[in-house]
């Protein structure tokens, strides 16, 4: 504890960087989300157990600050699951470019669309300073995900899904250090229902 707190007023001392319109913020992150089993009735009555499962990935974040407190983000994620599935996070607009591909030289108003939507954030940031350009407090929501698991031999299963929780954040000259904890779900009904998430972003500002 006592090394924590020497690191942490050693982080307020290093110079400042404000949250500013504009900013870019690239980061790599380590996380891990836990479901508890869930019981379901199907249709004609009969009940199941969806058994609980832990997932681990591993991602890179990009964040685009269109306000001074305010950024969008976009992630992609990888990892495995407890269940041996390897597991994949990304923006759901992604699912989009399959079709832009195939259509290069389209100019539809569809095609315009597809592109509006490829570019689509997964996310929004809210960054309330506690201590300027040092230390923010960070609630974030995240609608637009797609959370696809492949097991051996079994086509994959993607869902959009949501994300929502808070990060703190510390800055030390152009690096960024945030812990979050959140929570998780699949739009879909049987899709094991909320589960809780927790990681570490480090990043850097790449245009400051």
């Amino acid at each position: 504890m006592k090394n924590f707190t020497l690191l942490f007023l050693l982080l307020l001392t290093l110079p400042a960087y404000a949250q500013e319109q504009g900013l870019l913020k690239l980061s790599v992150s380590a996380n891990r989300a836990s479901f508890g089993a869930k019981r379901y009735t199907d249709d004609a009555g009969a009940a199941y157990t969806l058994p609980g499962r832990t997932v681990q990935g591993y991602g890179l974040n990009l964040e685009y600050f269109v306000g001074d407190y305010v950024s969008l983000a976009w992630s992609v994620e990888f990892g495995n699951t407890s269940q041996g599935a390897n597991y994949m996070r990304y923006p759901a607009g992604i699912q989009m470019l399959p079709y832009l591909i195939n259509n290069l030289n389209a100019t539809s108003d569809w095609s315009y669309t597809a592109l509006l939507l490829a570019i689509l954030p997964e996310g929004v940031y809210w960054h309330l300073p506690i201590k300027e350009g040092k230390m923010y407090i960070t609630p974030y929501i995240s609608p637009f995900n797609i959370f696809r698991e492949k097991k051996a031999n079994l086509p994959p299963t993607p869902a959009l899904g949501l994300s929502t929780g808070c990060r703190a954040e510390l800055y030390a000259q152009k690096f960024t250090f945030a812990p979050y904890f959140g929570a998780r779900t699949n739009y879909s009904v049987k899709s094991g229902g909320w589960g809780f998430e927790a990681g570490l972003h480090v990043g850097l500002l790449i245009n400051d």
